[in-house]
């Protein structure tokens, strides 16, 4: 069996949907020796795709065209027909499908909180992403919250929406060595002591504004004892008013803008923060709320979907529109040093049990299933 894997996001700062793809390029080949992958990516990803490879016998690299819908449409999918069997994308899948496809769906928030995208992505989406879904042979996931949203709103039957957590790489673990840890905080320029931790893109949904807001009531009640606030974060393209925004509006206040964080520093990043606070509006998953808990970060996170199933027990929840209850919790963490050690400890033992192991079995069980021709 030939199964193809879209790698066309591989290359850049790592987000959700590209480290999930990377995890499972990492490791499926390992773990199905009797199936033969072909990685698909554009020229920025060659590279790191040979990498993800290494000496595997049963990988071989291909181009991907450039351009979404040159990635729709044919001659992508006739190229298809004659390379492989099954395609796992991710998002969308070819609009003239050839072969069966496995689709990993991340979210649809676009559904569920549409005022958090821009207009004319979102029709796209709603367009696109349904008739994929349907069309799939297996959808995947990576939340319950997800896998419900997805049979509920797109009528795909039960049975062919699968969720798995994501994983986290071992790479993900604390840092305490004091010379890293200073290297990283004069590259980024953040001041010594403690910090308050904020990684995402930069985009309204991820709910910085209220962060920020936040943040003044937390250096209001501990006055000079107060950390820092590092904002650590790619700008997303879509967002770029919003990005000039908050940066004007944290000016002078304690903010450090960090930008885009290279994947090898971020260790450090989250094992130096005095606590990481995510106070997301809503998540598919929210992969550096696991990050950080892997690398022993006290966590206050957000009570939206679906950020409770990723750490479980082992961070304060906040309602991401209750700004002083977001600046109690962290000033619960700062202030209780009991507190944050149980915290960190409760993370690292939640990080400890989310492994990728079951994201690739469920990937190879769905390529079986979809080759198949079995639609469950």
């Amino acid at each position: 069996m030939r199964v193809g894997l879209d790698l066309h996001t591989l290359g850049g700062i790592r987000q959700g949907s590209r480290t999930y793809i990377a995890a499972l390029a990492a490791r499926l080949p390992a773990a199905a020796p009797d199936i033969d992958f072909v990685f698909y990516v554009g020229d920025a990803g060659r590279a790191a795709a040979r990498e993800l490879a290494g000496d595997a016998p049963n990988v071989s690299v291909r181009p991907i065209p450039p351009g979404r819908f040159a990635r729709l449409i044919a001659p992508f999918p006739r190229r298809l027909r004659r390379e492989v069997d099954v395609f796992h994308c991710q998002y969308m899948a070819p609009l003239t499908p050839t072969v069966p496809c496995v689709i990993t769906l991340h979210d649809i928030l676009h559904e569920t909180m549409p005022q958090y995208f821009p207009k004319g992505l979102s029709r796209l989406m709603r367009l696109l992403y349904p008739i994929s879904a349907r069309r799939a042979a297996m959808v995947l996931t990576v939340s319950d919250y997800c896998r419900g949203e997805i049979v509920a709103r797109y009528g795909v039957a039960p049975e062919r929406v699968a969720f798995v957590h994501s994983g986290l790489d071992p790479f993900f673990a604390p840092v305490t060595e004091p010379a890293v840890l200073a290297d990283m905080r004069r590259r980024l320029s953040i001041p010594d002591g403690g910090y308050i931790l904020s990684l995402g893109r930069i985009e309204p949904r991820k709910n910085l504004p209220g962060l920020a807001a936040a943040y003044r009531l937390v250096r209001r009640r501990l006055g000079r004892s107060a950390p820092a606030l590092v904002i650590a974060g790619p700008d997303d393209g879509l967002f770029a008013a919003f990005g000039r925004t908050i940066r004007a509006g944290g000016a002078g206040e304690g903010i450090v803008f960090c930008g885009g964080v290279a994947q090898a520093d971020l260790p450090a990043l989250y094992s130096g923060a005095a606590v990481f606070a995510y106070p997301s509006f809503g998540e598919g998953f929210g992969l550096p709320v696991l990050e950080a808990m892997g690398c022993g970060a006290p966590v206050v996170a957000t009570s939206a979907p679906a950020v409770p199933e990723v750490a479980g027990e082992a961070a304060l929840f906040v309602d991401p529109a209750d700004t002083p209850g977001l600046a109690d919790a962290l000033c619960r963490v700062l202030t209780d040093a009991a507190l944050a050690r149980q915290l960190a400890a409760r993370g690292l033992a939640r990080a400890a049990t989310l492994k990728w192991d079951a994201a690739v079995s469920l990937a190879v069980g769905a390529y079986r299933q979809a080759a198949g021709g079995q639609e469950k």
